[in-house]
């Protein structure tokens, strides 16, 4: 997984802090920019990606996002889920 950010200040007035990743299917960081302009890069191989997601197996990714849902936690916690969201952060 590749996640870019920008840095500096755009026209709006609006902060980027930089920091782009890239990570493997377990969140481990292979690679990380600077909170300046630049490149990042990383030399990743696909086999050993696809068997860190099974550890130990030669046998693929069985886990299905959509059909192993926990709907009931779902469920349970929907009214905090569709409230408006609360931070400490100030906002406009």
């Amino acid at each position: 997984m590749v996640g870019a950010n920008a840095t500096g200040t755009d026209a709006a007035g609006v902060h980027y802090f930089g920091n782009s990743h890239v990570v493997t299917p377990l969140g481990h960081i292979v690679a990380k920019a600077a909170s300046h302009e630049g490149w990042v890069s990383a030399r990743l191989d696909p086999a050993e990606a696809l068997a860190s997601l099974t550890p130990g197996s030669n046998i693929g990714q069985g886990f299905d996002h959509l059909r192993d849902r926990n709907l009931d936690l779902i469920r349970n916690h929907r009214d905090d889920l569709e409230a408006p969201a609360k931070t400490s952060f100030p906002h406009a």
